[in-house]
């Protein structure tokens, strides 16, 4: 593998699906963020399970996100092959740099479109905004770009999965269980004390850890006892129909999370139809782009607000065209060279040998 800096690494086939997926969650998340923008209010209005679910799909990154890590570090950290420093230096590579370009183009912006009281009334979150912590209980403060919540609550994550590996609880198909019940009931206890799991500030840590916890039991329980084909597609229709369906009756966020997850589970093989979908070039660049477009995406959202009732649909499909371009863009120029030089830093090793979905 080409360890240039612009080259753009191979997605592994059985990793493929998730990074489909993980596309769709993100643009998913940027059509939710459209009711802030008058001039599609009409339009969101008639359709709010498909603009007003987009939300739920950031508990299907922290699902993914769960699998993934355990699937990549697991093993190797439980061995000895990958060091907790190697662990943290990857993390922060991944999360860090992006996170703090768009929030310093947001403060280079800020006092031409809101003025110097617009600007300054973040600046007591700065020093949240650089470590990450802006979710964390009483350190948590409104971050100026908002989807931002969902990279600080997912650290306290990171931070909790070596725990798990020393509890053994991705060991056996027991520990496993006991973790996918803890996030089932984290979830639940979010809709017992909030009346919902749809919360962004102090009590995030909590979303990320459930939503985790839930993906990482997962890849133990799958990886123990994978689906057989028919099984895994069989799934993947139900999952498909489910979602479908649920979106398009407005059904609860907790069918869809469900359905999800289901989705997720019949497709991790790599097998059957919906895992080829998911798997094709454009599902796979979306995917490749999608923390880029999670976070830029935000900037057009303010641009259309500002048009105010002068925002049409056509121009909502070009502002996400043209967020998609500065996602790669800053894949390329930011995600990708930032990533290499931190990783090498901060674990003191060169770059990995193989790319992986992280």
């Amino acid at each position: 593998m080409s360890t240039d800096r612009t080259s753009v690494p191979r997605t592994p086939r059985l990793l493929a699906p998730f990074e489909g997926f993980r596309g769709l969650a993100a643009l998913s998340v940027c059509l939710y963020h459209l009711h802030h923008v008058p001039g599609l209010s009409t339009l969101t209005a008639r359709l709010p399970g498909f603009f007003g679910s987009g939300w739920v799909f950031v508990d299907v990154f922290f699902v993914l996100s769960g699998w993934v890590i355990a699937h990549v570090y697991a093993d190797r950290i439980a061995e000895g092959s990958a060091t907790l420093r190697a662990f943290f230096a990857a993390r922060v590579a991944r999360l860090w740099p992006l996170h703090m370009v768009v929030h310093l183009v947001w403060f280079a912006m800020a006092p031409v479109l809101f003025g110097a009281a617009g600007a300054g009334a973040y600046a007591g979150c700065l020093p949240q905004l650089a470590t990450l912590s802006f979710t964390w209980g009483p350190l948590a403060c409104a971050a100026p770009v908002p989807p931002a919540w969902s990279i600080s609550a997912e650290i306290v994550a990171y931070l909790a999965f070596p725990l798990l590996i020393a509890a053994g609880l991705l060991r056996s198909m027991r520990g496993a269980l006991v973790l996918i019940a803890v996030g089932v009931g984290g979830y639940l206890a979010m809709q017992a004390l909030w009346g919902g799991f749809h919360v962004y500030d102090g009590r995030a840590p909590l979303r990320a850890l459930s939503g985790f916890f839930i993906g990482a039991g997962l890849w133990r329980c799958l990886r123990g006892a994978p689906l057989a084909d028919g099984t895994a597609t069989r799934f993947q229709w139900i999952a498909a129909a489910g979602l479908i369906g649920g979106i398009a009756l407005n059904l609860p966020p907790f069918f869809l999370l469900g359905a999800s997850v289901l989705l997720i589970v019949g497709v991790a093989a790599g097998h059957g139809p919906l895992a080829r979908l998911l798997s094709t070039r454009p599902l796979l660049t979306l995917g490749r782009l999608s923390f880029g477009l999670y976070l830029w995406h935000w900037f057009a959202i303010m641009a259309l607000a500002r048009l105010g009732d002068a925002a049409t649909l056509p121009l909502a499909l070009i502002a996400v065209l043209v967020v998609c371009v500065i996602a790669d863009l800053s894949y390329r120029a930011v995600e990708m060279p930032a990533r290499h030089a931190l990783r090498r830093g901060l674990s003191g090793s060169g770059a990995p040998k193989r790319a992986m979905v992280e």
